[in-house]
């Protein structure tokens, strides 16, 4: 499988896992038409038709979106999107229109990262003013409810939220998800399988639904509306190590987040054994540790894991 980088040790470590862990969204499900696009379509929505603001978000498109997911703090799509709004509203705002999107994430995340990095960055360019008028402006409920009613649509909104869409009649993106992974590998796996995922717990049991995935041990699936915190914290993969009394375990996910999350649990000394399989075309924005176990898509990675299991 010459599409697998895979070093000696990864190989080695491989033969011993006794479960895979996921994440969903770009790894099992293509989501870049789903809550990729709903990223941009809400900023858009909420700037021009909610606030009314005449900003020209013509040009603004899901390359943005993913820009966020290479600094840790954006792996929640609705923290990602208040993310952007403010961002384009600090522009409109500030007059900085020549700060590029890359230099002010990474300003971000020298700031700490996600919206608290956000935040930081806020204070370090504006005065008490615009600070004020920003925070007046940033309605992280309604931005959220805005992005749930584009992606679940007429047919899932209410199931998935407990609401019906309002501002949104139609099909919602959640529709446009791809299937990336074959099921057929499944079968093919002799250890156990976990989820540890952003979406929330209706996401996760629809989107299991559609991989056909439903009779996953519960216990072995963690999702973000949980009482635990999310990634990059460790402590929901924790979790899942303990109920499924594995020895060795990998983690497969795509962003910088997923990374984190395995780092983070090895700070901890954590007695059973875990370590990352990363899915990513190049892989340029991860430290070469990211990149032991890396394919380009699930489905060769999956495959190169059976083989040398």
């Amino acid at each position: 499988m010459n599409n697998v980088h895979c070093t000696p040790e990864m190989e080695r470590y491989i033969a011993e896992i006794d479960l895979i862990v996921f994440d969903i969204d770009g790894v099992l499900i293509d989501t870049m038409q789903s809550f990729i696009a709903t990223i941009v379509i809400t900023t858009q929505y909420y700037i021009n038709n909610i606030l009314k603001f005449d900003v020209d978000l013509t040009n603004l498109s899901e390359t943005d979106a993913m820009k966020f997911k290479e600094f840790t703090g954006f792996n929640n799509d609705w923290d990602l999107t208040e993310g952007m709004i403010t961002y384009q509203l600090f522009l409109y705002k500030s007059g900085l229109s020549n700060f590029q999107l890359a230099d002010f994430l990474r300003e971000v995340d020298e700031a700490g990262g996600g919206l608290k990095g956000i935040d930081g960055v806020v204070k370090n360019y504006c005065n008490a003013e615009t600070i004020t008028w920003l925070k007046d402006k940033v309605d992280g409920y309604l931005i959220r409810k805005t992005f749930q009613e584009f992606y679940g649509g007429e047919e899932y909104c209410e199931s998935l939220y407990g609401f019906p869409p309002q501002s949104f009649k139609g099909k919602g993106s959640v529709e446009a998800e791809i299937i990336l992974l074959d099921t057929g590998l499944i079968r093919r796996w002799n250890g156990a399988i976990g989820i540890l995922t952003g979406r929330t717990k209706e996401e996760t049991e629809l989107a299991l639904k559609k991989i056909q995935l439903t009779d996953i041990d519960k216990n072995l699936v963690q999702y973000s509306d949980d009482i635990l915190p999310d990634k990059p914290h460790p402590e929901k993969i924790v979790m899942i190590l303990h109920n499924a009394d594995s020895n060795a375990a990998l983690y497969i996910g795509d962003s910088i987040d997923d990374y984190l999350t395995v780092v983070n649990y090895n700070q901890r000394g954590q007695k059973r054994r875990l370590k990352f399989g990363l899915v990513a075309e190049q892989g340029d924005n991860f430290p070469d540790d990211a990149k032991r176990l890396m394919a380009e898509s699930v489905n060769p990675l999956f495959e190169f894991i059976i083989m040398h299991h």
